[in-house]
């Protein structure tokens, strides 16, 4: 499911979370239209492991992050460079819990 987030994120130009025991990940849009400016909207879903099933979450304004997926930093577009900078605080809080 990670990996389906960056084209959630991109399609919809949200910010996914994915939280799960394993791999909690935030996700980015990998490209955006010109001129475009970071997403304000979040879309958070939660694994449920025991029964492989997902619910949505809703997260309180300034919730912790988890950190943004690896392959978004590896290959995303220019159009989205830096797109992760205004959560770094959020995603610090989330690795320090």
């Amino acid at each position: 499911m990670p990996h389906s987030g960056l084209i959630f994120a991109t399609l919809y130009q949200v910010i996914l979370v994915h939280l799960d025991l394993h791999e909690p990940v935030t996700c980015l849009p990998m490209i955006a239209p010109p001129g475009s400016s970071p997403p304000k909207n979040f879309f958070c879903i939660a694994r449920l492991h025991s029964q492989q099933h997902y619910i949505a979450v809703w997260l309180d304004d300034n919730a912790p992050l988890p950190s943004v997926i690896t392959t978004w930093s590896y290959y995303h577009d220019a159009s989205v460079a830096g797109w992760d900078t205004p959560l770094l605080h959020r995603i610090k809080q989330f690795t320090e819990c």
